[in-house]
């Protein structure tokens, strides 16, 4: 028999929470690896530093931007319904808004 801490902890609702989280974490870090990509580009363009360290900023943000996408869509894919989840509960409140009046 499970205990009920388990299943509190265990909930779909705490689940979705996390899954969201995760996805916006991920998301955090392909734009710090974009704004990587961009920085080390600039550098690249204006000769201010080092070529090595402008290559090492593109390829690295460039890295951190590919995988950090896929991680955050892999993410939203873990979802009930992926980014309809979010559709259908904004339309839910705008009906049960307009049940009120």
């Amino acid at each position: 028999m499970k205990s009920a801490e388990y299943e509190s902890i265990s909930s779909p609702k705490i689940e979705g929470i996390q899954t969201w989280h995760t996805f916006g974490l991920w998301v955090r870090a392909a734009v710090a690896g974009f704004g990587s990509l961009v920085i080390g580009i600039v550098l690249l363009q204006s000769h201010a530093s080092s070529s090595a360290v402008a290559v090492a900023m593109v390829v690295g943000g460039a890295s951190l931007a590919l995988l950090a996408c896929r991680r955050a869509a892999a993410a939203l894919s873990r979802t009930n319904n992926g980014a309809s989840a979010v559709v259908s509960s904004r339309s839910a409140a705008q009906e049960s808004a307009l049940a009120l009046r």
